[in-house]
């Protein structure tokens, strides 16, 4: 009915009254009735009439086709007509999908020195939802050593929930498959202490989330910014013996916050943690670690994840990853991923 009112209001609705008024106010005086009309002035209010009805009719089937797409979600979710559907979504990494609220990368200390662009795709699975997405990555060590920027993108997905999981994130199309578009990550490192022979190497990240991700309505992704900073330790040991070159334990503290459309709570704050251990060999680096955080509401918004990583380490400008994650809290997907990574020349302007 909003959509009626509107167009009742509108200027095509002005002009169409003008056209009638314009028509009546010029009628032709009768000697029996001093409200009397002409036949052709009747003919044009008739004409008129007969317009607007359609008209209405028209619009009137847009609504009703509009309303009744969601007369399913109104009549599951026990709407109460006037409630946004938005204060409905459950903003939690266990109740979206696997992009929309990830546990954040586990930091090791250091950043790369090197210019590099990493692209591949991911394939979660759970019980109720499948996704696949593409991703990118690029490594930008503006002053190697010092400072680095890294940006990470999700620039499409494609997924195929069960009606179960639809129903339970409350998402609103009946149909519970489609595709999405995801979130930028933009992260600046401070290098603090690297190489200090009694010290870890101390490594300061600031990251922003963008609401570039799209189809909130049905749980994909949050549409809204968020940031997180941490802090990370690291300390590589060099290892003489066997096919060891290196053996390097990390850990990472810091605080993610990230918005919501809740009516009452608009921003939910966390505790963000992580840790691992990276092996180095000729030419192949494992990584294993576990990492997640730590929400404020306890609805599904505390994830923890297992990480394994192997990643190729030749001295070429193209080198291979293969990743893999496994939920272990309030994140129910299992992953596995495939990218490769291109490293650039380093700029002659950039000193080393």
């Amino acid at each position: 009915m909003r959509t009626v009112n509107r167009f009742l209001t509108s200027r095509f609705l002005k002009k169409e009254k003008n056209f009638i008024l314009n028509t009546l106010i010029h009628r032709n005086p009768s000697p029996y009735c001093n409200n009397s009309y002409s036949i052709p002035h009747l003919f044009f209010y008739f004409y008129f009439m007969k317009r607007m009805v359609l008209i209405l009719l028209i619009f009137s089937g847009f609504q009703s086709g509009f309303s009744q797409e969601y007369v399913w979600w109104n009549s599951k979710h026990n709407w109460d007509g006037v409630t946004s559907w938005k204060d409905y979504i459950n903003y939690s990494a266990d109740y979206m999908g696997p992009n929309a609220l990830p546990v954040p990368e586990i930091n090791k200390g250091v950043f790369s020195d090197e210019f590099e662009l990493e692209g591949g795709g991911f394939f979660h699975y759970s019980k109720g939802d499948k996704t696949g997405n593409s991703f990118f990555v690029l490594n930008l060590p503006v002053a190697p050593g010092i400072a680095g920027i890294k940006i990470n993108y999700v620039p499409f997905e494609a997924y195929s929930t069960d009606t179960i999981t639809r129903d339970l994130r409350k998402a609103r199309k009946y149909e519970p498959e489609g595709h999405s578009f995801g979130d930028f990550y933009i992260t600046t490192y401070i290098q603090v202490i690297k190489d200090k022979p009694n010290f870890p190497d101390v490594l300061v990240s600031l990251n922003l989330k963008t609401a570039s991700g799209t189809n909130l309505e049905n749980a994909r992704h949050s549409d809204s910014p968020g940031y997180y900073f941490d802090l990370s330790l690291g300390k590589s040991f060099d290892l003489e013996k066997g096919k060891i070159k290196s053996l390097r334990p990390y850990f990472m503290g810091g605080f993610y916050s990230y918005q919501t459309y809740w009516t009452d709570h608009s921003q939910n704050d966390a505790v963000l943690f992580g840790g691992g251990v990276e092996i180095e060999l000729n030419k192949t680096k494992f990584n294993t670690g576990i990492g997640g955080y730590y929400g404020y509401f306890n609805m599904g918004d505390r994830p923890v994840v297992y990480r394994f990583e192997i990643k190729s380490n030749r001295d070429e400008a193209l080198n291979y990853k293969i990743l893999f994650q496994k939920g272990i809290h309030d994140f129910g997907f299992t992953s596995v991923g495939f990218s490769a990574v291109y490293r650039f020349n380093r700029p002659e302007w950039l000193a080393e």
